[in-house]
């Protein structure tokens, strides 16, 4: 009877050491992602900042340079001026478009470390118990 207590302690032991492991990974996990979820919400605040910086001094230079172009063309040519000026934002915004969406399809995925480290363990815990 005395044989069957020590294992069982043991085995209590084991099972304790077990579920603290599990505990410290999935703690360890969590703390990864709370992390990679602040520097995404910083990558994307940061690229709405300069994105916003970006759009107003584009839009003052563009306006300004439209007002300059139209007054120092002649009377008789300022209705193509104006054409032509349009036609080159127009592409401007589209070129700029399609690079936005390049950006943001070559961006990683959230939670790329993440997930590469869960599939880490998974691989780790699978091999162990061969």
């Amino acid at each position: 009877m005395a044989g069957e207590d020590g294992k069982s302690t043991r085995l209590g032991s084991s099972f304790r050491r077990l579920i603290g492991t599990a505990l410290a990974l999935v703690s360890n996990r969590f703390a990864l992602l709370a992390t990679e979820l602040s520097l995404e919400k910083w990558r994307v605040l940061e690229i709405c900042f300069w994105g916003a910086v970006c759009w107003s001094a584009a839009l003052i230079a563009i306006i300004l340079l439209t007002v300059l172009v139209i007054m120092a063309a002649p009377s008789a040519s300022r209705l193509e001026v104006v054409a032509a000026l349009t036609s080159i934002y127009g592409l401007s915004a589209v070129w700029a478009a399609l690079r936005i969406r390049q950006r943001v399809k070559n961006w990683p995925p959230p939670f790329a470390d993440s997930i590469d480290q869960l599939k880490k363990d998974r691989e780790c815990l699978l091999n162990r118990k061969s």
